[in-house]
Parts: structure tokens; C-alpha cells; sequence
């Protein structure tokens, strides 16, 4: 009884510590306006942090429509903002980002939009960042919190207005999105802040990995968050799978080079000469995406693969709950947010041997991105054999039960103290 008090003392004297901390973060998505996994992991922290007390202001790049940059602006963009009282959205006005944003991993030096080009995206970023940072002295921080590269001159600019310590919470590197190595210039941002920064966050000890290796940064510097998923135990209650003779294999991310969507492919041609029946999905979007239906069609299996475009939550959640496998075969893959969210529906996951997900997920089939052989192996065992399938989902429910954003948002905290020495 002690040891209990004892325990709750200190715990309550961390939220204490928490509630007096200010944080400034710097995101440049959030939903319902996302692109990839950024926008959802940078809303998952917030939520956690928001449910420990911490005082926060998320600032993001403004979007066309929204009239008024705080969190309680009524209208159309109310479901952009996030609203628990200790928790404040700002939104940068000078960066006006159209319906169809500037993705935080599109690489790509310009973007079309309605017959228009508009600037080299890195231009944007450091627009961004100028404008935002502007913020940073009226808040008075304790630490600055930024994600990923386009963030980071906002995050340098308001830790030298401010004189305050800088977090970078790498997602991905430019070296883990692009084939040939990327964006030059991105990857010298990525150098910058990272060495620039006080404290580094990644999303696995493979990232971690990582950044000491494409970066040369000391290891001792880079502390490891894993993400989370924010409803994995009501989703699992519920799975209504019901699709009779048919089965269902997912892919589900953007259809980019760093994904393998085109091993997904071969692996799927393969299957289908022993199982004809079998459907396969491929959902989002990515710059492969007419590629891949071509190759579709030119490998003859056209009629078995169904691309359905980017998915908001609910069509997201339909899709999670009728797929029968989930399989993630990326080339890199900092983390996995698609598969955490895929066992937390009940689905059996075959992912890339070394995603980080595994760090906290050891209940899934891994494979080698490039074995298209043993993928089509994998797919068609968990196709065939029903026990195999309730181990893996029995499994993975018993290890999400250990997975939470406050989870998340305690060890980010832990960090925080250290950095402010309390």
C-alpha cells in the first residue's frame, strides 16, 4: 500500500509538472486534412499530451476558407481543430495552402493545382517557416516541438527568437521516401535541424538507426517514441468480416517507391494462378499509381485488383474490417502506422522484416520486401489456414493492449522534464 501511494504521488506530481510546461509544436498537417501518416501520429501525440496536462500550441500553415487562425473558429474548418481547453491551434496566415496541400512526403519539386504551378515546395517551407516562428515570442515556450523537414526552419527561427530548446520528431528521412536518395536540398534541411536540435525523437530504433547512419549523428542524442492507434480495442469487439466464398488482401499507403506497391503486385499475380477468387486492394494514391494499373493490367489480373483512391476514416475503417490480410511490403519503412491500425482491426499482417512497427508488433509475418515469392506464400497461408489467423489476431490484441498515444505522450513527457531538468 506504500508502494502504491508512493507510486501515485509521484505520478501525480508528473502531471503537475506537465500541466506548467508550455510546448510549441510545429506540424504542417493535421486531420481531417492528411496525406499520410504525419497528420495522423502529430494528432495521436497531441491527444495524449492533451489527456497529461501539457499546455500546447500546435501551429499549422493556414488553409484556404478559414477565417479565423484559433481553435474555436466556427464554419467549415471547425473539424481541422482540436479542442480541449489546455490545447490551442494556431494557424500561420501568410501561407495559404490550396484544398490539395503540398504533401509532407511529396518530393517532388513543384505541384500542379487546378492548371496552375505553384512554388518549389522548399520555397513554401521556409515561407512557412519565417512567418510561423513569428508566433514564438508571444507564447513563451519551454521547448519547441517540430516534426519532420518542414518544420524544421520554423523550428530554428522560433528557438533562436526564443532561446528555447528544440525537439525534431523525425517520422521519415528523405532517404527512407526516395529511391535515388531525394531531394538534395531536403536532405541538407534534414542535416541542418538535426544537428541544430537539442533532442531528436524517432519513431523506432530502425529510424533511430538511421539517422546515425545517413546523418552521423551521436545515438546518444536521439531518444525512441513508438507510435500508437487511438481505438484499437473497440475496433477489435467489432470485426465484420462476412464476405462470403470472397477474400480480400489490403495494401494501404501512399503508392510511392518507398512503399513496394509493385511487389504487392507480383506477389498478388502469384497468388491469384492458385487462388483465382482472391481480391486484392490497393488504397491511397502516390505518384505509381497509373503505373500500377497499368502493370495491372499487363501482368492480366486487372479484374482482381481494385484501386480505390485516397479513403477518409470511415470508407478507411469499412476497407480495415472486410480485408481478410494486410500486407506492407516497403522498401524502408520508418514505422507503420497502416499496419498498427490493420491489427487493431482484427486483421493478420505480413509487413517488411525491418519496419518498426515490429518493435512493438513481434506478432505478424515478415518477409523481405523483394521475396514476391515468399510474400505469395505468406498471403496464401493466412488465406487457407483459420488457426494460423486467430493466433496472429489473438496475439496482436493482447500486444495492443500495451499501445496508447498516452502511452506515447508519458515517455515524450519523460523527455520534456529532462530538458527543462525537472
Amino acid at each position: 500500500m506504500a508502494y502504491m501511494r508512493l507510486y501515485v504521488c509521484r505520478r501525480n506530481r508528473a502531471r503537475r509538472a506537465a500541466a506548467a510546461m508550455k510546448i510549441l509544436m510545429f506540424g504542417w498537417e493535421f486531420p481531417p486534412r492528411i496525406s499520410g501518416g504525419l497528420g495522423t501520429a502529430c494528432a495521436g501525440l497531441v491527444e495524449g499530451l492533451a489527456g497529461c496536462g501539457i499546455q500546447l500550441t500546435l501551429v499549422l500553415p493556414h488553409v484556404t476558407g478559414s477565417s479565423c487562425p484559433l481553435h474555436d473558429d466556427p464554419g467549415e474548418e471547425e473539424s481541422l481543430c482540436v479542442h480541449p481547453p489546455n490545447i490551442r491551434l494556431v494557424q500561420a496566415q501568410s501561407l495559404l495552402r490550396p484544398s490539395s496541400p503540398i504533401g509532407p512526403y511529396d518530393t517532388a519539386w513543384h505541384t500542379v493545382y487546378d492548371g496552375d504551378r505553384l512554388p518549389d515546395p522548399v520555397a513554401e517551407v521556409y515561407r512557412y517557416g519565417r512567418e510561423a516562428a513569428l508566433v514564438a515570442p508571444s507564447e513563451c515556450p519551454d521547448i519547441i516541438h517540430i516534426h519532420d523537414w518542414l518544420t524544421i526552419p520554423a523550428g530554428l527561427e522560433a528557438t533562436q527568437a526564443t532561446g528555447k530548446p528544440l525537439i525534431l520528431h523525425v517520422h521519415s528521412l528523405e532517404c527512407d521516401r526516395s529511391a535515388d536518395g531525394g531531394n538534395a536540398h531536403i536532405h541538407a534541411l534534414e542535416q541542418r535541424g538535426l544537428e541544430n536540435a537539442d533532442r531528436i525523437i524517432a519513431v523506432s530504433h530502425y529510424t533511430k538507426q538511421k539517422i546515425v547512419d545517413a546523418h552521423n549523428i551521436d545515438p546518444d542524442k536521439i531518444s525512441v517514441v513508438h507510435n500508437a492507434v487511438s481505438r484499437p480495442s473497440a475496433a477489435y469487439e467489432s470485426p465484420c468480416r462476412n464476405n462470403g466464398m470472397k477474400r480480400y488482401v489490403l495494401f494501404l499507403g501512399r503508392i510511392t517507391h518507398q512503399k513496394g506497391p509493385m511487389y504487392f503486385l507480383e506477389a498478388a499475380r502469384r497468388v491469384l494462378a492458385v487462388a483465382p477468387d482472391t481480391h486484392f486492394i490497393v488504397a491511397g494514391s502516390g505518384d505509381m499509381r497509373e503505373e500500377m494499373i497499368a502493370r495491372a493490367a499487363a501482368l492480366g489480373i486487372g479484374r482482381r485488383v481494385h484501386f480505390t483512391g485516397f479513403l477518409d476514416n470511415d470508407r478507411l475503417d469499412r476497407i480495415y474490417r472486410m480485408s481478410d490480410v494486410y500486407v506492407m511490403p516497403s522498401v524502408s519503412e520508418p514505422f507503420g502506422l497502416s499496419a498498427l491500425e490493420a491489427m487493431g482491426h482484427g486483421v493478420p499482417v505480413i509487413v517488411s522484416r525491418w519496419a518498426g512497427v515490429t518493435e512493438i508488433m513481434p506478432h505478424c509475418l515478415r518477409v523481405d520486401y523483394w521475396d514476391v515469392e515468399d510474400i505469395a506464400d505468406k498471403i496464401l497461408a493466412l488465406l487457407r489456414y483459420a488457426p494460423l489467423r486467430s493466433v496472429l489476431r489473438s496475439e496482436s490484441r493482447a500486444a495492443l493492449a500495451g499501445v496508447s498515444w498516452d502511452k506515447s505522450a508519458q515517455e515524450l513527457i519523460a523527455v520534456y522534464n529532462r530538458m527543462c531538468g525537472t
